[in-house]
């Protein structure tokens, strides 16, 4: 880098970390507006940054719109914000601690999606799943009632004969007898 470009970025990293003090003790900047706004303030594109760093922009534009599903593990995106740091000059450290209080602040709080139901509603949605899986077992269990006992003509005993009222008669067992 020339001496110019030298003096200009250490003007404008005094800028930047006073703003990023000012963000960071509550005024709402989220991790990637603070990256962009530090990137803009030094005149570089996202594309300089890409082909210093040689980091794919479009990892690079995910870490700037806090895209967390299009980044690979945190390992990794220290690695990227270490390296997008030094291309416009920012302190490397103090930009991943600004990450990692961007994220615990995300995670603390709830969800947008998640919807909490009333606890009496909660409720009837456990015992109507209960009643469901009842129903389908009496129902199950009608049907191979009927399937496996469900007629008596031809009824076979458990030996498998016919079953009859006589009383069976066993053979003379006298000429065996000696």
């Amino acid at each position: 880098m020339s001496a110019a470009k030298n003096q200009n970025v250490a003007s404008a990293t005094k800028r930047v970390t006073g703003e990023a003090k000012m963000a960071a003790e509550g005024h709402g900047e989220s991790f990637g507006a603070y990256l962009i706004r530090s990137r803009e303030l030094r005149g570089v594109s996202l594309e300089q940054i890409a082909d210093e760093t040689r980091i794919l922009a479009s990892k690079l534009k995910a870490l700037e719109e806090d895209d967390r599903s299009n980044l690979p593990e945190r390992v990794f995106v220290v690695g990227y914000i270490r390296a997008y740091a030094k291309a416009v000059g920012l302190d490397a450290n103090e930009a991943i601690l600004r990450y990692d209080e961007y994220l615990q602040s995300r995670e603390s709080q709830p969800p947008v999606t998640a919807i909490q139901l009333p606890r009496s509603e909660r409720r009837f949605g456990t015992l109507s799943l209960i009643a469901s899986i009842l129903a389908v077992v009496i129902a199950v269990a009608v049907c191979l009632s009927l399937a496996l006992g469900g007629t008596d003509s031809g009824a076979v005993d458990s030996v498998g004969a016919p079953e009859t009222d006589e009383t069976a008669t066993l053979p003379a067992m006298d000429a065996a007898k000696p």
